[in-house]
């Protein structure tokens, strides 16, 4: 059999180092295999183990054991992004699991292809962006699933992402600002000039304690929400101690 793996190198929009293996066997189309942010030694161990499988027409086999689409979501959950995703991220991805598992709550994960995905996403009547958060969710499941031999490829592979409204969000006016401020309660009015006036996410916001505040220097100690990372944030205007 005339095939070979290779060690591909890319960085991520982060610029983060990660590889895959791109397994190329003759008369079949490459697949890939993620492998991550690990070192180069590691890398390349594990283009050697999979050479091996592939040599050995072990690669890309399936586990006999069967499980549902709604079980393998709670496993994926609780064996793998529980442990190497953020505690707000795991509850994006449970919220949006929960309505794929309402979709396919009679499927066995094996029984799910790229039509019945695509089906599901067609006729959810929600945003462009709203399907793509989901796709990518599932991208992610289902190549958690290869990874774990419990399918031989991913039925999200080749579903193009769906058109966005290009819009994006926009500033309040002065006079959308003040209308929000007269109505809203002295608490939120206090949270919504603050991330007016400073910049700030409502995740950091939520973060701040008067100890970061630098009255004097017109600063905010900001902690962010994924990294946990401090930086300063200058006041865009005069603040006075009340």
């Amino acid at each position: 059999m005339r095939a070979n793996v290779y060690l591909r190198q890319y960085a991520t929009k982060k610029g983060e180092k990660r590889y895959l293996l791109v397994v190329r066997e003759f008369g079949r189309k490459d697949q890939t295999v993620s492998i991550g942010q690990v070192s180069r030694k590691v890398a390349e161990q594990r283009r050697q183990e999979v050479l091996r499988e592939v040599m050995n027409n072990a690669f890309g086999y399936t586990s006999d054991v069967r499980i549902s689409f709604s079980d393998f979501c709670d496993k994926f959950i609780d064996e793998f992004a529980k442990g190497n995703r953020y505690t707000s991220t795991v509850g994006k991805y449970e919220d949006n699991l929960r309505t794929a598992k309402r979709a396919f709550h009679n499927f066995m994960l094996d029984q799910i292809t790229r039509q019945r995905v695509e089906q599901f996403l067609n006729s959810w009547h929600v945003k462009g962006r709203t399907k793509n958060i989901m796709l990518s969710i599932l991208r992610l499941v289902f190549q958690k699933a290869v990874d774990w031999r419990y399918l031989a490829r991913s039925p999200a592979d080749g579903i193009r992402r769906w058109r966005e409204d290009g819009q994006g969000s926009r500033a309040l006016t002065v006079s959308e600002l003040t209308n929000l401020l007269s109505v809203a309660k002295p608490w939120e009015k206090a949270i919504i000039t603050v991330m007016v006036y400073s910049g700030l996410r409502s995740g950091e916001v939520s973060r701040l304690k008067f100890e970061h505040v630098d009255w004097e220097n017109k600063q905010l100690r900001v902690f962010a929400t994924k990294t946990g990372k401090s930086a300063l944030s200058h006041f865009s205007r005069s603040w006075k101690k009340r």
